[in-house]
């Protein structure tokens, strides 16, 4: 079990660097839907993307519990969930990169994210949304659709959110 995990933590390591040393726009295009996958809960439990996204705007940050950027972000998300309330929807995926559910799980216990975290414990949604690193936000229209992307610390949270709630700030 143990050689399992550590090919397991191994193989996410590579894919990740992959997709780091990959230019940002590599993530998913304006006017795409990211496909359909299932990550799972902070109980382990099967959430499949696809119950949520398509519903109302959703915002979309890939997380980890060592991210710099993730932190940095961290205000602005919460800034947004303050405006606009129930009508945006905010899924913090934790990539399964150099940290343990069991880690997330403390972490999220001492500081709760700004949204729905989620366990992405193989990759699947970072292959879904083509997300290069953590810090990654992706925005979504109420259709589903891509409306923006960006990363680093210094990203306008504001606009991005406001792209997906049709321009209402």
């Amino acid at each position: 079990m143990r050689m399992f995990k550590a090919t397991s933590t191994l193989l996410l390591l590579l894919l990740f660097a992959i997709l780091a040393a990959r230019p940002a726009a590599a993530q998913l295009a304006v006017g795409e839907t990211p496909a359909a996958v299932t990550v799972a809960d902070l109980e382990g439990e099967p959430f499949e993307l696809a119950s949520v996204i398509g519903q109302k705007p959703t915002l979309v940050q890939f997380w980890a519990t060592w991210c710099a950027v993730c932190k940095a972000l961290e205000p602005r998300i919460r800034a947004e969930v303050e405006r606009y309330g129930e009508d945006l929807e905010v899924l913090v995926v934790a990539v399964g990169v150099a940290q343990t559910l069991p880690q997330v799980k403390a972490h999220v216990a001492r500081m709760p994210a700004a949204g729905t975290m989620l366990w992405d414990a193989e990759g699947a949604a970072v292959r879904a949304f083509d997300a290069p690193e953590t810090g990654v936000l992706i925005m979504l229209d109420a259709a589903g659709r891509v409306v923006g992307s960006g990363a680093g610390a210094q990203q306008d949270v504001a606009a991005l959110v406001a792209k997906g709630m049709g321009g209402r700030r």
